[in-house]
């Protein structure tokens, strides 16, 4: 082509299909949406060049066409490198790999594997015709982590030990900040069991403000200072409160008492089983008479009362609550004597005025021990 042809030849127009053939002994270089493309004179076309926006990090390598083409870059977050593997031919198209254990040589005269590399095959570092000259081992700490098959196991001068922060063994006392026990229930209080091993008591639970043990005395019971004869001492150093029973609790073994607190007061109560109330107030209003015909110097009452027996402890006093029809005051002015003597189930209060006759209506309390 003349030289001023080349001049004249300022852009090609892109082809919307393959031109014609050109003749024998001559190629032709035309553009297409594509790219650049040549064609010889028996028609055979190839791509030179593909028509795109090259992106950072792409590659230019040929195919088996043959025409250029792209290897996108790596655009992941894993080192990679090109591998290229041929047939002793032919090579291939390159490709973004990560290193594999395989694609390390191996050093002169030795016989490491892949397994080696990883840690499976420590023999094979004592191999004939290696050159390395140290081995190093991996030792434990007495009562803390021990080591099988620890001796040169390692490519090194500097043995390596393994250890913990304390002992652990039969023998010692560690110390932790938490410890939890997936084999004991939450809020179950923790005891001694068989041999030693640590148990939670479904009996006995604790959930951070209030102490709760269930089940029966002959099963379960809290002793306090118990002694070898079965005696105990329960106290408080503030107040002990016993929650009120809606009824009597069941009977407790043979020779125990139980004691346990009602809404009317403290109980009592024995194998038999017989309730008994303790030290126990109670009120009742007797009546001299309203009529001066009615005054006495001294008068008895039978007052009814389950809780006495004859062995009862009864003390009586006239009480400052205004009884019926009468003020306060005018009763408590009136000195008297009370005198109580127990029966079975009931007893006699003999009330007598010590500076004048009595009349009308009186408040008075009893206790019974």
């Amino acid at each position: 082509m003349p030289d001023d042809a080349i001049q004249s030849v300022k852009r090609l127009y892109e082809l919307g299909a393959k031109p014609s053939a050109p003749p024998a002994g001559q190629r032709e270089l035309y553009a297409k949406t594509d790219g650049w493309h040549d064609e010889d004179s028996a028609a055979n076309d190839k791509l030179l060049v593909a028509a795109s926006v090259p992106t950072l990090g792409d590659l230019l390598y040929g195919d088996a066409t043959p025409a250029w083409v792209k290897l996108a870059g790596n655009v992941t977050t894993t080192r990679k490198f090109l591998r290229q593997v041929g047939d002793g031919a032919l090579s291939a198209a390159p490709a973004w790999d990560t290193l594999q254990v395989a694609d390390i040589p191996q050093g002169p005269g030795s016989t490491l594997d892949a397994d080696t590399l990883d840690g499976s095959h420590a023999a094979a570092f004592a191999t004939s015709g290696h050159s390395h000259t140290h081995t190093a081992d991996i030792l434990g700490t007495s009562n803390q982590v021990s080591v099988a098959n620890g001796s040169d196991v390692l490519w090194g001068s500097t043995d390596v030990t393994l250890s913990l922060p304390q002992d652990i063994h039969t023998g010692a006392s560690p110390t932790f900040a938490n410890l939890t026990d997936s084999g004991i229930t939450a809020t179950h209080v923790v005891y001694g069991g068989v041999a030693g091993l640590l148990t939670g008591s479904a009996n006995m639970t604790f959930n951070g403000t209030n102490l709760l043990i269930t089940g029966t005395e002959q099963v379960t019971r809290l002793g306090i200072g118990a002694a070898a004869d079965g005696t105990a001492s329960l106290y408080a150093t503030a107040h002990l409160v016993l929650a009120e029973l809606g009824v009597d609790p069941a009977a407790p073994g043979v020779n125990k008492r139980e004691l346990y607190a009602k809404a009317d007061g403290f109980y009592e109560q024995n194998s038999t089983p017989t309730p008994r109330r303790l030290v126990t107030t109670k009120q009742i209003e007797i009546d001299f008479g309203a009529t001066t015909d009615d005054y006495k110097y001294e008068k008895s009452f039978t007052i009814i009362d389950a809780e006495v027996s004859a062995t009862s402890k009864i003390l009586a006093q006239v009480a400052y609550v205004a009884p019926t029809g009468r003020e306060a005051d005018e009763a408590e002015v009136d000195p008297v004597s009370i005198v109580c003597a127990p029966g079975a189930g009931n007893f006699i209060m003999r009330v007598r005025g010590l500076e004048g006759r009595l009349y009308g209506t009186y408040k008075v309390n009893y206790t019974v021990g």
